[in-house]
């Protein structure tokens, strides 16, 4: 098993210059040739006010790094190819996150929107998968592991205590037609928002909402955040046409609103440890001093800046 972190399409944007050339728009002279973490911060702090061409020319470096991964997946799978092992490997393309790219004046990512909630997720294994088999339904990030098994023949591991199950689903029923759905929620969180959606709409609150332990007790905190400008909850309903835009409709749809509270608040309090509880041990430390090397300290709510 091998994992290849692709970084083209992560801050720092700035792919070589042929892939930038493709993306390049010669009529623009503003100061953006790169687009860095910095830039961002300058970006949210006022300290640099973008034009919209600026915008653009963020907008494209990024597209150029997503080709220069396409470019680079490509050379993985032609390798392949040539050792004459491509048809007995299973090859995933996914992401853990998506991007703003200025956005509702949103830059990177760690928000709760959903065009950074939604990632690709694809799979191919010529003698195993269909080709150009499309799946609708909402799957996870935690569905990735138990799909492999599956595909694998492999057992899941053996279930020994709370913390050792696996809470993803294989995904083969539904690449066979033998199921619609597995899933009716999809949630997330960083460090001081959670998020739950289902196919046509998402809630997310700050971490205060769901921290009591009971829903009727979660529910007064729910209504005592409406009046937090900075941190209310946010209910939106996706629209087909667009399906990243993002309206807050909770003071109108207050209802629908409660009702995926009820999701996120049991599924939070169903975790084996309570997330204020949580203790980084030794590895976890060790992990997160090797995440900082590569830009990925911190994040929303973390230590770090």
């Amino acid at each position: 098993m091998t994992m290849v972190h692709l970084y083209s399409t992560h801050t720092p944007y700035d792919p070589p210059e042929r892939f930038k050339a493709l993306y390049r728009d010669p009529a623009y002279t503003g100061p953006v040739k790169a687009f860095y973490a910095e830039h961002r911060q300058a970006i949210e702090s006022q300290q640099y006010v973008p034009t919209p061409a600026d915008v653009e020319a963020v907008r494209n470096l990024y597209y150029a790094g997503v080709t220069q991964a396409d470019e680079l997946v490509g050379d993985l799978v032609r390798e392949l190819e040539r050792a004459g092992e491509l048809a007995n490997t299973l090859v995933i393309v996914t992401a853990d996150h998506g991007e703003s790219l200025g956005e509702d004046g949103l830059w990177e990512h760690n928000h709760m929107v959903r065009r950074e909630l939604c990632v690709p997720l694809l799979m191919s294994w010529p003698t195993k998968l269909p080709a150009g088999k499309r799946v609708g339904a909402l799957v996870d990030q935690i569905d990735v592991f138990p799909t492999l098994c599956d595909l694998a023949g492999l057992a899941l591991p053996k279930v020994e205590d709370e913390y050792a199950r696996v809470d993803g689903a294989s995904l083969l029923p539904l690449v066979r037609g033998e199921k619609d759905a597995l899933r009716t929620f999809s949630f997330a969180e960083n460090g001081v928002r959670l998020a739950v959606q289902d196919l046509g709409r998402k809630l997310d609150v700050p971490r205060s909402v769901v921290l009591p332990k009971t829903l009727d007790d979660a529910r007064p905190e729910f209504e005592r955040s409406l009046g937090q400008k900075e941190t209310a909850p946010v209910y939106v309903e996706f629209d087909p046409k667009d399906r990243f835009a993002e309206v807050n409709q909770v003071d109108a749809r207050r209802a629908a609103a409660l009702e995926l509270l009820a999701a996120l608040h049991a599924w939070s309090v169903g975790m084996p440890i309570p997330a204020e509880l949580v203790q980084a041990s030794g590895r976890d430390e060790e992990t997160h001093e090797i995440l900082r090397h590569t830009g990925y300290g911190g994040g929303v709510g973390g230590d770090d800046e």
